[in-house]
């Protein structure tokens, strides 16, 4: 399990991007909220335990696409995917990252349909999210996120119906992630 810190793109080329789809990008960059943000993606990681994929979609990733260089490290041909993109109904991925997404959407059921249309027979799909928590209200509270979400335990509920959940993993009652394939 790593510890480093990732590396992210440099403030000046994103900080325009701040409140445009990535949540407070300048937070990325300022502790104690860029230690949160960079320990979720970190789960993810230790979830992918090295895993090279031929292609990996960063389904949510938004405008200022956070780690980019840190997911090119795991495969050969990244696809990001925000709102402002167009989806290719031909796209097929050996590998799916969603974090942080899930629990803003207006159907997360419908969202993981299309998900799992989109990975490969054998690929895996990655979903990191925060847990509703009385920790994690406080924290977005501080933080002064207002923002509706649905539950951990919904989510991973869904997945659960949806997927075959190879690993889940929490860190102390902020966040979950987990590793799932095709049913």
């Amino acid at each position: 399990m790593s510890h480093s810190r990732l590396a992210l793109p440099s403030y000046e080329s994103v900080k325009h991007l701040d409140g445009k789809g990535n949540y407070a990008v300048s937070r990325y960059y300022k502790w104690p909220f860029s230690f949160f943000y960079q320990k979720k993606f970190r789960m993810i990681f230790d979830l992918m335990d090295g895993r090279l994929y031929n292609n990996l979609l960063d389904y949510g990733a938004g405008p200022a696409n956070m780690f980019k260089a840190e997911l090119e490290k795991h495969c050969y041909r990244l696809v990001s995917y925000d709102t402002s993109s167009v989806m290719n109904k031909d796209w097929r991925f050996s590998a799916i990252i969603c974090a942080s997404v899930l629990e803003f959407m207006k159907s997360p059921w419908a969202t993981l349909n299309l998900l799992d249309f989109m990975l490969k027979p054998n690929g895996h799909i990655y979903i990191a999210s925060p847990m509703d928590t009385r920790l994690t209200q406080l924290y977005f509270n501080l933080i002064g996120d207002k923002q509706l979400r649905w539950p951990h335990f919904y989510i991973k509920r869904l997945v659960e119906d949806r997927f075959i959940v190879d690993e889940y993993q929490e860190w102390n009652g902020l966040y979950f992630a987990i590793r799932a394939h095709k049913k």
